[in-house]
């Protein structure tokens, strides 16, 4: 018996030493980035954090590869496509508000169309690449990066009338 109750405590150690590791791999940037005020906290429920993280795990991907000089161009183009996908969905109110967060002004950015080719280009240099890399670890930035971003229209539309009903068949 007590063979097993060792055996229960071991595999709960190493789950819970799982369950770190994996919240320091998604857990990215700087301490100060981390404590948030309660007024800048975004609110997410189950399938939006889980879409936001799978945004952060790919972004904590491409940082690792980049660290150990092993990015392929592949993988930036990958990352930056779907970046650009999910810029083209967003609301003109959405990019503004993007554009006015701290770290967009530090690199600079003018318009979130210019994203993608900034990230092409300026990824690789060290000099750029961490205030870049900042604002796509920002978490307001990260929540837009969601594959599922867009809510669905929840009044009525044309769209909806247009359903198709199942044909009788003759009897």
């Amino acid at each position: 018996m007590q063979v097993a109750s060792n055996t229960t405590t071991d595999k709960q150690t190493s789950l819970e030493r799982q369950v770190q590791s994996k919240e320091r791999s998604t857990t990215v940037g700087s301490k100060a980035q981390a404590v948030t005020s309660d007024g800048n906290k975004v609110v997410a429920k189950g399938a939006e954090r889980n879409e936001t993280s799978q945004y952060l795990k790919v972004l904590s991907r491409i940082e690792n590869l980049l660290i150990q000089e092993k990015l392929p161009d592949a993988a930036i183009e990958g990352f930056v496509g779907a970046i650009k996908k999910q810029i083209d969905l967003m609301s003109e109110a959405d990019r503004q508000m993007l554009l006015i967060l701290p770290e967009a002004k530090t690199i600079e950015l003018k318009s979130l169309d210019n994203l993608p080719e900034m990230i092409t280009n300026n990824l690789r240099d060290e000099s750029k690449s961490p205030a870049l890399l900042k604002l796509l670890r920002q978490p307001k930035f990260a929540v837009f990066m969601r594959t599922d971003s867009k809510p669905a229209p929840k009044t009525y539309t044309a769209q909806s009338a247009q359903t198709p009903t199942p044909a009788k068949l003759p009897t």
